[in-house]
């Protein structure tokens, strides 16, 4: 992923720009853990519908409902079609 957004809005949809993006068969964000003990309450891994442009950039649509996606930061994951992830980025969902 060579660029992406650094915020994204409930229900949005963002534009990520990736050398390999007629390779990506999935988008994901992972919300970083909070765990206490041995329970981890807040681990959350989202999918994201991808929309491949010929341009060579992707759509990613963040979902609108903040049960599924509450407000805070995610990591931000392109996944090709062998289920290598790219390095995350940092997206902060409001």
């Amino acid at each position: 992923m060579t660029t992406a957004p650094d915020t994204a809005a409930l229900g949005s949809t963002i534009t990520v720009a990736s050398p390999e993006a007629g390779q990506i068969a999935k988008a994901r964000l992972i919300r970083p853990s909070a765990a206490t003990h041995a329970t981890d309450v807040e681990q959350r891994s989202v999918a994201l519908d991808v929309t491949t442009n010929p341009n060579g950039t992707l759509d990613l649509a963040i979902p609108e409902q903040p049960t599924l996606v509450p407000p805070g930061y995610y990591m931000l994951f392109l996944v090709d079609g062998a289920g290598t992830p790219s390095k995350a980025h940092w997206v902060h969902v409001t």
